[in-house]
């Protein structure tokens, strides 16, 4: 399983919106591809204050590309939802099995 890490540091005074967006915009969008095994998305704290985290976890490495494509080390970001951002990073991980 390959686990993608995805942080945005949103735009001050936006998050309310880029979170309700989220629910509306991108959640969906993720939720409907095959392969996806979980999703979970994190609001900000007292302690970071302007960063969302969403993590989503793939069958395989061919599923994950079926959604984000063959550059699929790259942020999959639907129309719109760009201007929220300040700053944003991708990482990803293979699972370890225990």
């Amino acid at each position: 399983m390959i686990i993608r890490v995805f942080r945005a540091s949103v735009q001050k005074g936006l998050q309310k919106e880029f979170e309700e967006k989220f629910i509306e915009i991108s959640a969906p969008m993720v939720k409907s591809h095959a392969g996806l095994v979980s999703l979970m998305c994190g609001r900000p704290t007292k302690y970071n204050p302007n960063e969302f985290i969403v993590t989503t976890v793939w069958e395989s490495e061919d599923m994950l590309k079926d959604f984000a494509g063959d550059i699929w080390n790259e942020a999959v970001i639907p129309d719109g939802m760009e201007k929220y951002f300040s700053s944003c990073s991708l990482d990803h991980y293979e699972s370890i099995d225990f």
